[in-house]
């Protein structure tokens, strides 16, 4: 068990921590709309990560990667 626990870094225990909640607050009683708007939100937030990547460091203007999103 401890080699398991050796190999994960940080973001992949927030990753875990953070599906684990994901799971348990419709079971604890937490609004399903309030996780639809988290999950909206972190949409947004890989979306501006992915415009970063590909605006901000290798230059390339692509708007098709958000029309998936919107599609």
């Amino acid at each position: 068990m401890k080699i398991i626990f050796s190999k994960l870094t940080l973001g992949m225990m927030i990753a875990i921590i953070v599906a684990i909640l994901f799971i348990l607050l419709p079971i604890l009683g937490f609004p399903l709309e309030w996780l639809l708007y988290i999950f909206v939100f972190l949409i947004y937030l890989a979306m501006a990560n992915m415009w970063n990547l590909l605006a901000g460091y290798s230059g390339l203007i692509s708007l098709l990667s958000t029309g998936f999103f919107w599609g």
